[in-house]
């Protein structure tokens, strides 16, 4: 008897908080903003978040298939953004602030060489 209670108190637990998360899904507001990052064939395979000062994160890998290119719908406020392959980080930008219907474009520089030539 205790079981048969215990489940059905988890039972309705579960209701009240899927209900409570597809209200809040159900009510958003669609994005107003976009983020566009844009690479080439040298960013293959390198990975691009992301984060709100809300600490909400958005992460996507640059691929051929997909030209190189992310697309991210954002809600305005203030974001950062890292790009990265494996533990190198090829791009990083500490913050911008994305304004209501404002759409950003980044179009990512190859990386630099490791070698350079000697200036004299």
């Amino acid at each position: 008897m205790v079981a048969v209670l215990i489940c059905a108190v988890a039972a309705v637990f579960l209701v009240l908080v899927g209900t409570i998360y597809y209200y809040s899904w159900l009510h958003r507001p669609d994005p107003k903003g976009i983020l566009i990052v844009e690479g080439g064939p040298e960013y293959e395979g390198a990975h691009v978040a992301v984060t709100s000062i809300a600490s909400e994160k958005f992460e996507g890998v640059l691929t051929a298939s997909e030209k190189y290119s992310i697309r991210v719908g954002l809600y305005p406020g203030i974001y950062s953004l890292r790009v990265w392959r494996g533990d190198q980080t090829l791009y990083q930008r500490a913050a911008f602030d994305l304004k209501e219907y404002q759409n950003v474009i980044l179009t990512l520089r190859p990386p630099e060489t490791a070698t350079r030539p000697a200036s004299r």
